[in-house]
């Protein structure tokens, strides 16, 4: 300790003064560094609720497909017709109309 003493300079401090003067120092140091946590932000909590698409069981009966012919050009039509009533059929079991 004495040594501790000539090394700051501090030779006609009694033995109490110096640690006084120690304790002081650290718990300075103490209450600075710690000082950095407390002005950490608080935590905002955001809840948000979206609309999610569900999947729908659609319970409708589809048409007979139609087989497609190359040289009929009424084959043609009839895809396009099928094409139709399977759009419609769907879009009535998710609730949207045309």
């Amino acid at each position: 300790m004495k040594t501790i003493q000539t090394l700051m300079g501090l030779k006609g401090i009694d033995h109490y003064m110096f640690r006084k003067i120690v304790f002081i120092i650290l718990l300075s140091t103490i209450v600075l560094l710690s000082g950095g946590c407390a002005s950490k932000p608080e935590m905002l909590v955001r809840t948000e609720y979206q609309d999610v698409a569900m999947p729908v069981k659609c319970e409708v009966t589809l048409p007979q497909n139609v087989e497609f012919k190359e040289t009929d050009p009424q084959t043609w039509i009839d895809i396009g017709r099928y094409h139709i009533e399977v759009e419609l059929l769907l879009k009535a079991c998710v609730g949207e109309t045309r």
